[in-house]
């Protein structure tokens, strides 16, 4: 919950000051820790605290939905692929710069 709190915070910071709240998507036992709007894209983002992990949910999100973008905040490297970006959590103030 530490590590999500930290993204959450930062988010409501510099993404979106004027939100009231962020949002989360779940679906029965599936969940995406957050999603907010950049621009006309609707971006999930999910966060892990390990280095080692599935992101079953996530994955769901992705088939079901195909956003353009998408963000995998935890503590492993800067990765970019054509639709995720694996993003290190020292980024979570810049996640509207690593979306680009």
């Amino acid at each position: 919950m530490f590590v999500e709190n930290f993204v959450a915070q930062h988010l409501h910071a510099t993404l979106r000051p004027d939100l009231d709240s962020l949002y989360c998507w779940h679906d029965g036992q599936h969940e995406v820790d957050f999603i907010y709007r950049y621009d006309e894209d609707i971006v999930p983002i999910e966060v892990k605290a390990g280095t080692t992990f599935r992101a079953r949910s996530f994955e769901i999100y992705l088939e079901r939905f195909k956003p353009k973008k998408a963000i995998i905040a935890s503590s492993k490297d800067l990765k970019k692929d054509k639709q995720v970006i694996q993003a290190p959590l020292y980024l979570a103030p810049f996640t509207s710069v690593v979306t680009n």
